[in-house]
């Protein structure tokens, strides 16, 4: 890949259970079964490295991505408490695949977390917002787990869906905007000691 790719989660969250998702540390890369589906080569000695990567915690992981982001304005952390939903956003993520795998694999464990009033399924998605390559990659959430989906079976409407959550998130970064334009993650993390 050139062009870095866009990242989206959106899940039905309660907020008695944000705090065991940020403190989770498992399953990391290598204990999810279905890593094949994203047709995706690596050496074994690659995701051994990408195994040991994976084993951060997810509040530890997303406290990463906002600290490493190329622009002040793109990050994204909104929890909507009424609807108990939380959505996380980046439009410049990664062009490389190792630090998609590893992202796929510490998110993915929401899953084990999700409920709520909104229903109980939701999505992460890395998805190209600004060279037009499509979802390169998706992971279905639903509770109790997860699922990675191969990419033919993506359905085609994930591109809009990622389009209108991080769009505004596109347009500040474009406009140099001066933060972010929601950013819940202390706030969700006040208790963590990560």
């Amino acid at each position: 890949m050139s062009e870095p790719a866009s990242l989206l989660l959106q899940c039905p969250i309660a907020p008695s259970a944000l705090d065991p998702f940020l403190a989770a540390r498992a399953p990391r890369l290598g204990e999810w079964g279905d890593i094949g589906r994203l047709d995706v080569d690596f050496a074994p000695s690659e995701l051994a490295e990408l195994d040991l990567r994976s084993s951060t915690s997810a509040g530890g992981l997303l406290r990463q991505l906002r600290a490493g982001r190329e622009h002040r304005a793109d990050w994204l952390c909104a929890y909507d408490g009424a609807r108990e939903v939380l959505t996380l956003g980046q439009v410049l993520f990664t062009a490389e695949w190792p630090g998609i795998l590893v992202t796929l694999s510490v998110l993915r464990r929401i899953g084990a977390f999700l409920s709520g009033p909104g229903g109980d399924r939701g999505v992460i998605l890395v998805h190209d917002l600004i060279g037009g390559r499509g979802t390169l990659a998706m992971a279905e959430l639903f509770r109790g787990g997860s699922a990675l989906v191969a990419p033919d079976r993506i359905p085609p409407d994930t591109g809009a869906f990622a389009g209108a959550l991080l769009g505004p998130v596109r347009d500040a970064v474009r406009a140099d905007g001066a933060g972010p334009l929601r950013d819940d993650l202390d706030l969700l993390m006040r208790r963590q000691a990560l």
